[in-house]
């Protein structure tokens, strides 16, 4: 990335790549990451500190593990001791953590496929003559893997080659952005209730070079979609990725303070401070704007 403002940092293609490894078992991915938009071609103002480290945070949310950074540290050599400590304390952390997701979001390579016509165009050209539906569906889908992170969605994102990888993995639940066409296999899975079906209705299924009407597909709504109880409430801007074994990675990406409040006892890890510390049920613990921990409960510990 060339750059590490936050709203700049991609859901989706963290998501992609990241649910790509998760399928293999691989627990993380990696990224360079740098303010080179904002200190060499922007405002030339290099960012600070804090803002670093709220982008690490931000990128460890969503999957990525190891982190190659291009900064410019020979103007922050105070704080190269303390990012570098805290990508440390997380790697450390990583070894034993397992992404645990309540839903995918299905990628239809079909419907984009559906509208593909070969072009010797410029590739913003070629963008641009897309067919509507296209577009709707591309715009559906980074769409929805925004939501989904803001609301604390956990989810992967999926096509019709993992769907039994993924119930393998115990994620029978599927979103379907705003597509056109869908794999066959996808309703096939549906209708004999290995999977769910929410969102889109399509218009179309695909098999084998084949284009035919979908028909009646099932589509649940989406209140009736089963989301994972936390061990904790909050009040506040806070984004939190879930982990096998009762563990929370929270990141306050906010300007005020969130309130934590526990509802189980447990530990909690402040990986910039390195500091680890008990909680009991009904305790508090405030998280500061740009700052993160990792909440451990039943009193096991973080470090």
């Amino acid at each position: 990335m060339l750059s590490n403002i936050q709203e700049k940092i991609s859901i989706f293609a963290h998501k992609m790549v990241f649910s790509c490894a998760w399928q293999k078992d691989i627990n993380g991915i990696m990224t360079e990451t740098s303010d080179f938009f904002e200190y060499r071609m922007g405002p030339k103002r290099p960012t600070k500190y804090k803002k670093i480290i709220a982008a690490l945070y931000r990128q460890f949310a969503l999957g990525v593990r190891e982190f190659s950074f291009y900064y410019d540290f020979n103007i922050r050599k105070d704080k190269y001791g303390e990012i570098a400590g805290t990508i440390k304390n997380l790697c450390d952390f990583n070894k034993e953590l397992k992404f645990k997701p309540d839903c995918a979001i299905y990628c239809s390579y079909e419907t984009v496929w559906a509208g593909f016509y070969p072009s010797m165009a410029k590739p913003f050209d070629l963008y641009e003559a897309q067919p509507e539906f296209v577009k709707r569906f591309e715009d559906s889908i980074l769409k929805l893997c925004d939501n989904f992170y803001k609301n604390n969605t956990q989810f992967v994102i999926m096509d019709e080659s993992s769907i039994d990888k993924l119930i393998e993995k115990g994620i029978t639940q599927v979103f379907l952005p705003e597509c056109m066409v869908v794999n066959k296999k996808l309703i096939e899975y549906s209708d004999r209730g290995s999977i769910k079906l929410f969102g889109h209705t399509p218009e179309y299924i695909y098999s084998d070079g084949n284009l035919e009407e979908a028909g009646s597909v099932k589509i649940y709504p989406n209140k009736d979609i089963r989301i994972t109880v936390l061990p904790f409430k909050y009040e506040g801007n806070m984004i939190y990725t879930r982990f096998e074994g009762e563990t929370y990675f929270c990141f306050n990406p906010g300007s005020a303070t969130v309130n934590i409040i526990m509802t189980e006892g447990g530990r909690v890890f402040d990986p910039t401070l390195n500091k680890s510390s008990n909680f009991i049920s009904g305790g508090n613990y405030s998280l500061d704007a740009d700052c993160a921990v990792i909440i451990k409960v039943n009193g096991e510990q973080c470090e």
